[in-house]
């Protein structure tokens, strides 16, 4: 385990009483009572176009962060006084769960909080203009379950749930800036020790607006210190980007203004209190989406667990980008639908969109999150509202990014919540016939790169000629590298060569598994083979391999019986033994004609795959094998590799583009703009999702438009 920095701190991620838990050994009551707190900041879109006009963008950016992290810290103090434990980060919200309170402490906490606001609230801009933030808080006390979902290769998540979630959803859409409410059963309980100002009808009853407490505030006490963990406990609970930064000693991510591609996803068909799989069905649906997203290379950030469903949020392009995010999103919507067909869960809307994102860590020193927010998260979740059941609605921009190798079908342009003119709106219906997955490079025109691309072509020239190359390619996230290596791989692979290719991920994956891709198309395998088939494809290659076979099992995923000869294998005899029998079965492979092998985000490979990489590094150097390695520039991941100057091994650095690529560019992405402005106004029906290369029928000339979100908050409409 990597030192960690001194102002590192991953256990910030976790809830307090979670981490208490851990600390002891202990698991949290999955039923229990008390009281949850919804805390929602006011004002917030505001502050945020007053300080992107006062400063700039990107310094405008900077700026919210800091103010996010001067309210949220003193607020998350009061919190933690009181003992509330956040669950829930929403954006500019947050949910905060007080075991066994009866009420009594949340109120008091709750009033206390906009006490604080009326002090740190403020902010002054550079013009000298005041920007007021408000706070509304929602109290609900009663029986929640409590428990925990995802993957702990990705992310652990803690979850609070139940009709007492519903009802503080319900409470809170009735409050205003200044209010503190309590929901119908809160009031039951406090009964005369609060005085209310008045009292508002909500879907869940009536919801009381506090006045003050009668009774006086209860002893607080004094404030537990903040639990200790192992880092390898905390780890599990950090999003991978996050504990990557950390361990690499570059600290929490610094607020920054980036291009991403937000996506939300709600889902329903959950019966907390009546079902007792729905936990188990919850984890299922949650796990499933963070391993989709994980493998096309973005992140779920959130969890909402709300009376009008749950959702997912998640982006591409920050805190990692890629040169085709959008059409990556794309793919991963497809695939939570497959995901939720298979869980199950009812009732999936999705919606897309793209822009650029405030994106970085806030909160306080011992309860952050990781989250990018700005206005198109909010027109990804508004486009989820719009969207019905089943269906994945995509902003204009991100079809354009995505293009042909999916099918759409055409939708009036739409008008959405905090817009005033209407936005493009395209349904996402599959994948275009032959275009292949996301997650490979751009299908736009490569500009610029040229010297980059002859490089490689002449090394190809080497492998034709029997030389075996190996090139290691280095650049930042988003400036070319795949798109380079595919301009030179789809002519080969068109010309019948080769091509494979793995991509490590963030996410903490099985062992092995960024190879898992490359050995099954060498091989001719899938996740469905037999250990027979695995057996007779390496005997194909080499008869003599073939008692060596079972060795394979975690390269390609799958579990294969031992034989004879595997069977008396200690570890690490085992791990030198494949990684002899991979070399040797690459030539094999090769000896039937030249081949491409590529590895993508070589900086996440784990360790044993990065020994692999070394050893095939050294074989591909005596067969016909280009063997390209994209890495981020720092080459922690690719130390293992033969020791350059080696005649074998090339070194390739993107840098900058030359000013006048970045003309050629510019007049690109115009032109392509004015083609995707140039449409008819009419998009045809509302369509249902399909893998057929058409458009869906335009024969009916209308269709029903919904005019509001249904979202409700906590839910959604802390995005909408």
């Amino acid at each position: 385990m990597r030192t960690l920095l001194p102002g590192d701190n991953p256990q910030a991620y976790i809830p307090e009483d979670r981490r208490r838990a851990l600390a002891r050994g202990l698991d949290l009551a999955r039923l229990t009572s008390g009281a949850a707190v919804f805390v929602d900041i006011a004002g917030y879109t505001p502050l945020a176009e007053s300080l992107a006009r006062a400063h700039g963008g990107r310094r405008g950016a900077e700026e919210l962060t800091a103010t996010l992290d001067r309210v949220f810290a003193a607020l998350i103090e009061s919190l933690h006084a009181w003992r509330a434990s956040i669950v829930y980060f929403s954006g500019d919200a947050v949910t905060a769960w007080i075991d066994g309170d009866d009420g009594s402490r949340a109120t008091a906490c709750a009033l206390e909080l906009q006490r604080v606001m009326a002090d740190v609230g403020t902010v002054v801009t550079p013009d000298g203009d005041p920007v007021l933030l408000g706070l509304k808080v929602a109290v609900a006390v009663g029986p929640v379950h409590r428990f925990v979902v995802g993957d702990p290769r990705v992310q652990l998540v803690d979850v609070l749930a139940g009709q007492l979630m519903d009802s503080l959803a319900s409470a809170e859409r009735v409050s205003r800036a200044g209010d503190v409410v309590l929901d119908a059963g809160a009031l039951a309980s406090m009964g005369e020790r609060v005085s209310l100002r008045e009292t508002r009808q909500g879907e869940r009853g009536p919801v009381g607006v506090v006045g003050a407490l009668t009774s006086g505030p209860p002893d607080r006490g004094v404030a537990e210190d903040w639990p200790r963990l192992p880092d390898e406990t905390a780890q599990e609970w950090l999003l991978p980007a996050v504990w990557e930064r950390m361990v690499a000693g570059r600290g929490e991510f610094l607020a920054e203004l980036r291009p991403a591609v937000p996506i939300f996803a709600r889902f329903a068909g959950l019966d907390f209190e009546g079902d007792p799989e729905a936990p188990r069905i919850l984890d299922g649906f949650v796990t499933g989406a963070q391993l989709v997203l994980a493998e096309q290379g973005g992140s779920v950030l959130q969890l909402t667990i709300g009376d009008k469903g749950a959702y997912l949020y998640g982006v591409f392009g920050a805190p990692v980008a890629h040169e085709d995010d959008a059409a990556r999103a794309c793919e991963a919507a497809l695939r939570l639908l497959d995901v939720a067909a298979e869980v199950p869960v009812s009732d999936v809307q999705i919606g897309v969109a793209a822009g650029r994102l405030r994106s970085g860590t806030y909160g306080h020193a011992e309860r952050r999150t990781f989250c990018c927010l700005g206005d198109p998260v909010n027109l990804a979740a508004r486009l989820m509202g719009r969207a019905g059941a089943g269906e994945i609605w995509v902003h204009g921009d991100v079809a354009a990014q995505a293009g042909p190798r999916f099918t759409w079908a055409d939708l009036p342009d739409t008008l959405v919540k905090g817009r005033e003119e209407r936005v493009p709106v395209r349904a996402l219906l599959g994948r275009g016939a032959g275009s292949g997955h996301a997650g490979s490079a751009s299908s736009h025109v490569m500009v610029g790169r040229r010297r980059e691309l002859e490089l490689l072509r002449g090394l190809w020239q080497s492998v034709l000629g029997g030389t075996g190359r190996v090139v290691v390619l280095q650049a930042e996230a988003g400036t070319g590298k795949s798109r380079l290596v595919q301009e030179l791989t789809d002519p080969l692979g068109a010309d019948g060569v080769p091509v494979v290719a793995g991509e490590a991920a963030l996410a903490r994956q099985a062992t092995y598994a960024v190879w898992r891709g490359v050995w099954s198309d060498l091989l001719g395998l899938d996740s469905e083979s037999l250990p027979s088939d695995v057996s007779a494809a390496v005997e194909a290659l080499d008869p003599q391999l073939a008692a060596r076979a079972p060795l394979l099992g975690p390269v390609l995923g799958l579990t294969l019986p031992d034989s004879d000869l595997t069977a008396a294998f200690d570890g690490e005899l085992r791990k030198t033994s494949l990684e002899d029998l991979l070399a040797r079965l690459l030539a094999a492979c090769a000896a039937r004609g030249p081949l491409v092998v590529v590895i993508e985000d070589a900086q996440w490979l784990d360790p044993l795959s990065r020994d692999l990489l070394e050893v095939l590094s050294r074989t591909a150097a005596t067969l016909p094998v280009l063997l390209v390695v994209l890495s981020r520039p720092d080459g922690t991941a690719l130390a293992g590799l033969p020791v350059r100057p080696d005649p074998h091994v090339t070194d390739l650095v993107l840098e900058a583009l030359e000013p006048s690529s970045t003309s050629d560019i510019a007049r690109w992405w115009a032109e392509t703009r004015i083609r995707s402005w140039s449409r008819p106004s009419w998009r045809g029906p509302r369509a249902t999702r399909s893998t057929s290369s058409s458009s869906s029928s335009t024969s009916s000339p209308t269709r029903p438009t919904r005019t509001t979100c249904s979202s409700s908050r906590p839910a959604c409409t802390a995005w909408c």
